[in-house]
């Protein structure tokens, strides 16, 4: 029976979170609950819920007969066994991240206002600069207001390229915005604590480049942003199906 399979999967998950947790103070006597207060289940957190939910009505009641008082649906065993499955191996950055190749990127003989006009209309704050699929550094707001703040009366016109401001692309260059780097095996849970580290510090991290060998010398392969973690990846319904449990 398919809800046999569903307690036995849940199993699963509770000895996989009781070694999660061993060394934790815990909050609660649930580890799943103790799961769900963690910020590393929120790419299914949604799902999870509801599948403790029905593991409860499962275990506590029965019909007159002795049978399950519910079945879960297919959908919801393959999203408790994703979750098993993320808690095994947490979701990887490329899951989540921007693909390169799907990114504004500019080049140093990019003219600098049709580049500005593009990340405009796009809502982009920060674009890669490259040379030769290789990272040099980040065009953004605060690239322009450097520039301008050094050489003040110097103004744009259509010939001006990123070349321009080359002294204020490299990351350590910018005044209030921190960029790092990791490979592309690098995890949700990592980039999250990345994100949150150092939160008193003058320059909050503003965006995390994977690249192939998790440096700046790498190959660019892709571009997280805050919201990717807390926006996109907050969606569990990206791993459910169907979200209910029949009679």
């Amino acid at each position: 029976m398919r809800s046999e399979a569903f307690l036995r999967t849940y199993r699963v998950l509770e000895e996989l979170l009781e070694i999660k947790y061993a060394r934790s103070t815990r909050t609660t006597s649930s580890v799943v609950m103790e799961f769900l207060r963690d910020e590393d289940s929120l790419p299914f957190r949604e799902p999870l819920d509801l599948c403790r939910e029905v593991r409860n009505l499962l275990t506590h009641n029965a019909e007159p007969d002795g049978g399950p008082i519910v079945e879960p649906s297919e959908g919801l065993l393959r999203a408790l066994e994703r979750v098993v499955e993320a808690v095994k191996q947490p979701l990887l950055a490329m899951t989540f991240a921007t693909p390169a190749d799907q990114l504004l990127t500019a080049h140093y003989g990019s003219p600098a206002l049709k580049l500005m006009r593009q990340m405009q209309q796009r809502g982009f704050s920060h674009v890669p600069v490259l040379d030769r699929d290789r990272f040099q550094g980040v065009f953004s707001v605060s690239t322009v207001f450097c520039h301008l703040a050094d050489h003040p009366g110097q103004s744009l016109d259509p010939r001006s390229t990123v070349k321009l401001f080359k002294p204020y692309l490299p990351v350590e260059q910018h005044m209030s915005e921190r960029f790092l780097f990791m490979d592309p095996q690098a995890n949700y849970p990592q980039v999250k604590r990345a994100f949150e580290r150092d939160v008193s510090s003058r320059k909050r991290v503003a965006a995390i480049f994977l690249t192939g060998d998790g440096s700046p010398q790498g190959q660019l392969l892709g571009l997280i942003t805050p919201w990717d973690v807390l926006g996109k990846v907050q969606n569990g319904r990206t791993l459910i199906q169907g979200k209910g449990a029949r009679k």
